[in-house]
Parts: structure tokens; sequence; C-alpha cells
């Protein structure tokens, strides 16, 4: 009997384990719970007039992320920083007639059949990479189309 039991608890765990490991642990968090220099880079947003909407702690591929979620202008801004308050990734929302004549032309294609609900410039700061990421609902399900400036398909970053 001990050694099902133990066999189980061994299961159980490295069940646990490999599910935590793969995927993201995102936590809506107050203000309080930020780090110090995300608390900072929280308080030049706000300097610059953005509302903040609110605050995630965010864990994946083993590295503690915050995300803080901002209003400016009628348009989300999300940032993603370290604990060090270096910024990861920007995710600024934009007109659809802002977005490259490429990419453009490449959400629409993805979004044929659908309704385009968003569009975001998504900026890493690890690899200099530019995306626009849309947000599009067809027959009632949300997906996203994800692209390079001109137009070519552009993975998931690192730092989503």
């Amino acid at each position: 009997m001990k050694i099902q039991f133990n066999t189980l608890a061994t299961a159980s765990l490295a069940f646990a384990l490999a599910t935590g490991v793969s995927c993201a642990q995102e936590v809506h968090i107050p203000f309080s719970q930020l780090p110090p220099a995300v608390q900072q880079a929280v308080q030049q947003q706000k300097s610059h007039g953005a509302t903040v909407r609110g605050y995630v702690r965010d864990r994946e591929n083993g590295r503690t992320e915050y995300e803080v979620e901002t209003l400016r202008h009628g348009m989300t801004r999300d940032i993603s920083l370290d604990a060090a308050g270096h910024v990861l990734e920007v995710e600024q929302q934009v007109p659809l007639s802002q977005v490259p004549a490429a990419a453009r032309a490449a959400i629409e294609k993805g979004a044929a059949g659908g309704h385009l609900i968003r569009v975001e410039k998504v900026t890493s700061s690890m690899s200099s990479e530019v995306a626009y990421e849309a947000g599009i609902r067809v027959n009632g399900r949300y997906r996203e189309v994800r692209v390079h400036p001109d137009g070519s398909p552009a993975p998931e970053s690192d730092a989503d």
C-alpha cells in the first residue's frame, strides 16, 4: 500500500511540475506587490498621462515578469517589465490606418470573414523586433494574427 501511495505521489508531483513549467502563471496583483523598480516605472507612466488599468505578475519560461496595463487617449498600452524595472516588451494599440501597408494587407487577409477587434504594435526590447498583432473574432471565436511590418508571419516573442 505504501509503495502505491509513493508512486501516486511521485506521479502527481511530476505532473504538477511538468504542467507548471509549461504554463504561464498570470496573477492580477495590487500596486503594493510590485517590486520598487516596477513601481517607479508605473509612476513614470502616470506622469505621462496614462491611466493604469491593472497589474499582472506572470511567471513564464522560468522568469517573473510584471505587466502594467494602461490606457492613454483611448488606446491601450501594456508594458512588460522585469523585477529590475527594465522594459521587456510594449504592446501599443494602434489604428489599422497606422499599420504599414504590407502588414495591414496581411492582417486584412487573415481577418477575412471575421471582425477585426483591435491591432497592437508589439515592440520587444530584448530582440528589437516589431510585430503587429491583430485580435479577430470569427464565428464567435477569438484568434490572433501576428505579422512583421513586411507582412510576413511573426512568431510569438519570448517575452509573451
